[in-house]
């Protein structure tokens, strides 16, 4: 390969892979993980205070803001540092995008709706 090419080429696959790189550290709502078998997964996901009663919820609910399925028994740690409650989730069905798991009563007692929740893939 001629040193010409690998001059057009080099700055080019650079800048994919930098503007890949902003574009998954915009969105902070991507988890990846490696799953069994090897590979990278992406999960797009995310948390939210959220369930009944509405303004104060007793409940977080797990997000799915993918576009492909997340697969049953994906493993989640969700946080509400406002409310000092921590827990882990285990998904029990295929989790469609757009859709939400419930994790009923998680927070003991009503939080305010819209308090942050944080998420990671668990182990």
């Amino acid at each position: 390969m001629s040193s010409n090419l690998l001059k057009v080429i080099v700055p080019g696959v650079a800048t994919v892979l930098l503007a890949t790189t902003f574009a998954l550290a915009a969105s902070n709502n991507n988890i990846s993980t490696t799953p069994v078998g090897g590979g990278r997964m992406i999960v797009k996901a995310s948390c939210a205070v959220a369930g009944t009663p509405s303004e104060f919820p007793d409940d977080v609910t797990i997000y799915n803001d993918g576009t492909t399925n997340i697969a049953m028994g994906t493993k989640f740690h969700w946080s509400v540092p406002f409310a000092g409650k921590q827990g882990n989730y285990t998904l029990t069905a295929a989790l469609a995008p757009k859709h939400g798991a419930m994790v009923s009563g998680a927070l003991g007692s009503g939080v305010e709706a819209g308090k942050t929740c944080t998420l990671t893939l668990g182990s």
